[in-house]
C-alpha cells in the first residue's frame, strides 16, 4: 500500500468533526484517501534540468516539479515555474519510475502553464468533469510529485475563494508550495478542480510571482477546463503571451470611478483604434469599469491577439472602439535635451497644510497592496505616470517657470545654454510648473528640435533657443563638479516661494517622535521603529538645503555594518541631495517579499516628514534581492522610479508585460564571460523595448569592484543615476 505524505491537515478539519459528529477522522481519512487513488495515476514527476530556475534567489541546476497527463499520447500539463529559460531536458517519470523525455510544446505566459509532450509511453489522461461545481468552503486536495515518483505528496484545505488573480484562479488555503506546483488540486469526490501555479497580482510576468506566497495558506490553481482549453491553443506550438494595449492611466486612487486615459503609446494598439488622451473608459466587454483594477485585471487575463470592446466617453460623446491586443508595443525612444528638473522645497501655507489627497493615497495604496497580499486582495496594476508634482500641499511652482541645470555632455551645452536656466516654455507650451513640463517633454523624440524660452535666474530678459533632441543616453555619466555645484544653488524662480529644506531636521514634528537621531561628521543619523513590521535606519546630510532629497532604499544591506554604509554614502547625501534608508526586519535577516510593507512604509515615513523628490525615490538591490525590488516597483501602485540592481540580471519573463515609461533599471553587474555578457544585452533589450531606460555604467565601473575604490565608484555611479532619471 502506497504511503501518503501529509503535509498538513488544517484546523478546518478539526471544526469539520466537531460540526459532524458522525463523521470521524478515519471517515474523512479514507475519504481523502478515495479521491488521491482516482487522480493518481495521471499525476507525474518532471524532472528540469539546466535553464534559469531560481529558488529564493538562488540559481539551482535542476528542479522537481509535478504534471498532469491530458491525453493517452503522453501530453502533460505542468506550472511554468520550473521551466523558466530554456532547459537543457525535461524528464517524465511515471507512477512505476519509468521515466522518459519531453518537450515543451509552448507556454501559456498568462495562466502560467506549460504543454509538455512525452516521447514514449503509456499515459492515464485526467479527465474533467463538465458538471463538476467549484464553490467555497468545499474540501481541497493539492497534491505534488516532487519527493517521489511513486506516490503523491498532500495537504488539505478548502476552497477559499474564486475567480482571483484577475478572475483567472481558483484559491485554496491547503499549504501550496514548490512541492505541489504543476499538480492538481482536487475535490473530495476525486475530480480535478484545478492546476496549481504560483501566482501573484504583484508578480508581472515572471513565472516565479507568487512563490514568495508558499505554504502561507494561500494558493492558487487554474481551472482545469480553462487549463485544457488553453492546452487546444497550445498544440498549434504557439506560446500564448499577455495582451497589451498601450495606454497609461491618469494617476488616481485605486477605487475612483474616474477612469481616464493619461497617455497612448504611439503606434500602440490603442492608438490604431483611435484613443485619445482624456477619454474616459467606461465599460470594457461589457463589464462597467467602475474603477482602475477592473480594466486592469480585465486586460490582465487576455492573450496577444485577442480583441477587447472599450467603451469610452470623449466629451460629452460616447462610443464603442475595438482594440486588437499584442505581444509587444513598439519601443517608444523619448528625444533627450540634457537638461536636468531640480525640485525644491516649497513654503509651508497654513491653507495648504496638510498633504495631497492624491499623492497620499497613492502612498497609501502602494504600502497597503504590499499588506493585502497576506490577506488575499487582489492590488490593481496601476501606472502613476510623469511626475507626481504636490508634496506637503500645493504644487511647489508659484511661478511662470521651471529652474533647469544644463548637464556635461548633453546636446544643450552645445548650444551655449547657461549652466542653469529658467525655463519658460518649451515648442509653445508653457512649462509654468513640473507638471505642465512633464506634459511638453512626452512629445519629444529623438531628431525633433524644441524650441525653449528661458531667461537667466535673476534677470526678467528671455531668450530662445533650437535644440536638437538626441536618444537617451547610453551610459550613466559622471555628473561634473559644475553641475554638482549648480545643484547645490539652485533656487526657485523669481515668483516662486520656497523655504530652505532641511532632510535631517525634523524637530517638532510628532511624527518624529518614533525616532533617535544623531550628526556625526557631516551626516545625520535618524532611526525609526514600525513595531512588528521592523525598523529603518535612516542616513542624511546635516547641510540644510533647498533641494528635496532622493530616496535611496538598500535591500540588501543586512550584512553591512552601519560605519562601512556612512562611509561609502555619506561623500553623495550632500552633493547629489540624497536620503539613503536601511530597512531592518525583526530579526536582522536578510529582506525577502514578506518585507515590502516594510519599504513602503519606510517610504511614506520619509515623504511625510520631510517631503522627497519623488521621482528620484530608487531602491539598490542584489540578485537575491531582485525579485522583491521588481514587485516594489511595478507590482502596484508604488512610487519607487528605478531599481539599481549591483549583480545579475531581469530576465525576460520577469520583465514581461511591464509598461514602464518614467522608470529606470540600471544594471552594474559587470560578470565576465560570453554568457553573462549575453544576458546582460538580452536583459537591457527587454527593458528598453519595455519603454524603461536601461543605461549602461561608466566605463570605469566596468572593472574589479572587489575592492573599496570599486565600490566607492558604484555608489557614485547610483548617485549620478538617481539625478539623471530625472533628466530630459
Amino acid at each position: 500500500m502506497k504511503t501518503l505524505q501529509f503535509n498538513c491537515v488544517l484546523p478546518g478539519l478539526m471544526l469539520y468533526l466537531l460540526a459532524c459528529p458522525s463523521t470521524s477522522g478515519d471517515d474523512l481519512g479514507e475519504a481523502i484517501q478515495a479521491a488521491i487513488r482516482r487522480v493518481e495515476p495521471s499525476i507525474v514527476r518532471l524532472r528540469v534540468i539546466g535553464g534559469e530556475q531560481s529558488v529564493d534567489g538562488d540559481t539551482v541546476q535542476s528542479l522537481m516539479t509535478t504534471g498532469i497527463v491530458i491525453s493517452e499520447d503522453g501530453e502533460i500539463l505542468t506550472s511554468q515555474f520550473a521551466l523558466e529559460g530554456n532547459p537543457e531536458a525535461v524528464l517524465v517519470e511515471d507512477q512505476s519510475c519509468k521515466r522518459t523525455n519531453a518537450t515543451i510544446v509552448a507556454t501559456d505566459s498568462v495562466r502560467r502553464i506549460v504543454l509538455l509532450k512525452a516521447k514514449e509511453g503509456r499515459w492515464t489522461p485526467a479527465v474533467a468533469d463538465e458538471k463538476h461545481v467549484v464553490e467555497v468552503g468545499q474540501w481541497s486536495i493539492a497534491l505534488g510529485r516532487f519527493y517521489a515518483a511513486e506516490s503523491s505528496s498532500v495537504s488539505v484545505g478548502i476552497i477559499s475563494a474564486l475567480n482571483r488573480i484577475h478572475g483567472m484562479a481558483i484559491q485554496t488555503d491547503a499549504k501550496v508550495s514548490l512541492v505541489n506546483y504543476g499538480g492538481p488540486l482536487v475535490s473530495l469526490n476525486g475530480k480535478i478542480t484545478g492546476i496549481l501555479v504560483p501566482l501573484s497580482p504583484r508578480g508581472g510576468g515572471s513565472a516565479n510571482s507568487g512563490v514568495e506566497w508558499y505554504d502561507s495558506g494561500i494558493g492558487f490553481a487554474i481551472p482545469l477546463k480553462d487549463a485544457l482549453a488553453s492546452a487546444e491553443k497550445l498544440r498549434s506550438g504557439q506560446n500564448l503571451k499577455p495582451g497589451r494595449i498601450g495606454i497609461r492611466l491618469v494617476s488616481a486612487g485605486a477605487f475612483d470611478a474616474n477612469v481616464v486615459v493619461d497617455r497612448v503609446s504611439p503606434g500602440s494598439p490603442a492608438a490604431s483604434a483611435g484613443l485619445l488622451r482624456g477619454d474616459r473608459i467606461l465599460a470594457i466587454d461589457g463589464l462597467m469599469v467602475e474603477r482602475s483594477s477592473v480594466l486592469m485585471e480585465s486586460l490582465a487575463r487576455h492573450y496577444a491577439g485577442d480583441s477587447v470592446i472599450l467603451k469610452i466617453r470623449r466629451g460629452q460623446e460616447e462610443m464603442t472602439q475595438t482594440v486588437e491586443l499584442v505581444e509587444s508595443l513598439p519601443p517608444v525612444s523619448q528625444g533627450y535635451l540634457g537638461l536636468l528638473p531640480i525640485r525644491l522645497a516649497r513654503q509651508a501655507e497654513s491653507s495648504d497644510a496638510a498633504p495631497d489627497a492624491t499623492e497620499e493615497d497613492a502612498i497609501k495604496d502602494a504600502e497597503k497592496g504590499a499588506d493585502d497580499k497576506k490577506r488575499s486582495l487582489d492590488i490593481p496594476r496601476i501606472r502613476l505616470p510623469g511626475i507626481l508634482e504636490k508634496i506637503g500641499g500645493a504644487s511647489q511652482e508659484i511661478g511662470d517657470s521651471v529652474p533647469l541645470i544644463v548637464l556635461n555632455d548633453a546636446p544643450t551645452a552645445a548650444q551655449i545654454v547657461p549652466a542653469g536656466i529658467e525655463l519658460l516654455s518649451l515648442n509653445g507650451a508653457s512649462t509654468s510648473s513640473l507638471a505642465e513640463l512633464s506634459i511638453a517633454v512626452d512629445k519629444l523624440v529623438p531628431g525633433s528640435v524644441a524650441k525653449i524660452e528661458y531667461r537667466v535666474p535673476g534677470e526678467t530678459k528671455t531668450e530662445t533657443a533650437d535644440i536638437t533632441a538626441v536618444s537617451r543616453l547610453e551610459n550613466v555619466i559622471s555628473l561634473s563638479d559644475t553641475v554638482l555645484e549648480q545643484i547645490q544653488r539652485s533656487r526657485p524662480s523669481s515668483a516662486a516661494k520656497v523655504a530652505v529644506h532641511n532632510a535631517a531636521d525634523t524637530s517638532g514634528d510628532p511624527a518624529d517622535k518614533a525616532a533617535s537621531a544623531a550628526r556625526i561628521n557631516g551626516v545625520s543619523r535618524r532611526e525609526f521603529n514600525f513595531e512588528e513590521r521592523g525598523r529603518c535606519v535612516v542616513l542624511s546630510s546635516s547641510n540644510s538645503s533647498p533641494v528635496m532629497p532622493g530616496i535611496i532604499i538598500l535591500l540588501s544591506a543586512d550584512k553591512t555594518s552601519e560605519e562601512e554604509l556612512v562611509r561609502r554614502w555619506g561623500p553623495v547625501l550632500t552633493s547629489h541631495c540624497l536620503t539613503v534608508a536601511i530597512p531592518q526586519n525583526p530579526e536582522s535577516s536578510r529582506l525577502t517579499t514578506d518585507d515590502i510593507p516594510l519599504v513602503m512604509t519606510t517610504i511614506r515615513t520619509l515623504v511625510s516628514q520631510g517631503g522627497a523628490d519623488l521621482q528620484r525615490v530608487v531602491v539598490v538591490a542584489d540578485r537575491p534581492q531582485a525579485s522583491m525590488a521588481w514587485q516594489c516597483t511595478f507590482g502596484g501602485p508604488s512610487t519607487i522610479r528605478g531599481i539599481a540592481l549591483t549583480d545579475g540580471w531581469f530576465s525576460s519573463s520577469e520583465i514581461q508585460g511591464v509598461e514602464g515609461a518614467g522608470h529606470s533599471v540600471f544594471l552594474l553587474d559587470a560578470t565576465a564571460g560570453g554568457q553573462a555578457k549575453a544576458l546582460r544585452e538580452l536583459s537591457r533589450k527587454s527593458l528598453n523595448d519595455a519603454g524603461l531606460w536601461a543605461p549602461l555604467p561608466t566605463v570605469s565601473d566596468a572593472t574589479d569592484k572587489t575592492d573599496d575604490a570599486g565600490e566607492n565608484r558604484s555608489v557614485r555611479s547610483i548617485a549620478d543615476w538617481s539625478m539623471l532619471i530625472r533628466s530630459f
